[in-house]
C-alpha cells in the first residue's frame, strides 16, 4: 500500500481554497463594478429624460456637412457650416452660410450656443456686406417636449417659442428623429422640425404659406 502525502493534499486543499475565494472575489468586483456602471448610465438617462438633451444635437454647428433644402415656389438652397467662427458683438460664432442654388447669392446667419440663453442667431450679413444685427433664439440649451422660451422680438413683439414635441419623420434624406419648434407672435407663426445630427429638416410659415424641405444631407 502507498503512503499518503498528508502535507501534498493539505496543500492541494489550501490552495484549491484561495482559488475559489479570488474566483469569488473577481466575480463579486466584476458584479459590483457592472452595478456601479449601471447605475451611472440610469442616472444619465433620468437626468436626460428630466432636463432634455443638449440642443446643439439637434442644431449641430460643426463645420463641412452641405444640406441642399427645396423651396416652394423658388430656387433649392444649400446651407453650410464654414470651418472658421467669427467674432460677433463679442461672441465667437458659428457661421452658416446659405446660398441660393438659382443666383447663387448668399446669406450668412452667425450663431452661438450659450448655457443660460440656449442657441440663438445674432446677427446675418448678405453677400459678404455688412452683418446686420439679428439676435432670435432658436432653441433652449436643453431641449425636451413642452419646453417654452422667448424667441426675441419681431416687429416690436415678443415670440414665443415651443418645444412641442419629438417625432420621426420620412425625408428624401431618410428616416429622421427631430423635434417640432414652433415660433408665435403677432405677427409671426413658423413651425420648424430639427432633426438629431442634421439640424433644420423642414420649415413652415402658416402666414405667407412658405414651405422649405430637406432632399439632402452629405459631405
Amino acid at each position: 500500500m502507498a503512503d499518503v502525502d498528508i502535507d501534498r493534499m493539505l496543500e492541494k486543499h489550501e490552495k484549491k481554497e484561495k482559488d475559489e475565494k479570488a474566483r469569488k472575489l473577481v466575480y463579486f468586483g466584476v458584479v459590483a463594478g457592472g452595478s456601479v456602471a449601471a447605475a451611472v448610465i440610469l442616472g444619465i438617462i433620468i437626468f436626460t429624460l428630466l432636463k432634455g438633451e443638449t440642443a446643439s444635437t439637434y442644431f449641430p454647428m460643426e463645420p463641412g456637412k452641405k444640406l441642399v433644402y427645396n423651396k416652394k415656389g423658388k430656387n433649392p438652397e444649400e446651407w453650410q457650416m464654414q470651418k472658421n467662427t467669427e467674432n460677433v458683438y463679442g461672441y465667437d460664432c458659428s457661421v452658416l452660410n446659405k446660398m441660393d442654388k438659382g443666383t447663387y447669392l448668399s446669406v450668412r446667419e452667425y450663431y452661438v450656443e450659450d448655457e443660460k440663453q440656449g442657441i440663438a442667431k445674432l446677427a446675418y450679413s448678405e453677400n459678404g456686406g455688412t452683418k446686420i444685427k439679428d439676435v432670435f433664439v432658436i432653441m433652449p440649451y436643453r431641449i425636451k417636449a413642452g419646453a417654452a422660451f422667448n424667441a426675441g422680438m419681431y416687429m416690436g413683439e415678443m415670440v414665443k417659442g415651443e418645444v412641442v414635441s419629438r417625432e420621426k419623420m420620412s425625408t428624401p434624406a431618410g428616416e429622421l428623429e427631430a423635434y417640432m419648434v414652433t415660433y408665435k407672435s403677432p405677427h409671426m407663426d413658423r413651425v420648424v422640425w430639427y432633426a438629431r445630427g442634421i439640424g433644420v429638416v423642414k420649415i413652415l410659415d402658416n402666414l405667407t404659406a412658405e414651405e422649405t424641405g430637406l432632399i439632402s444631407a452629405g459631405e
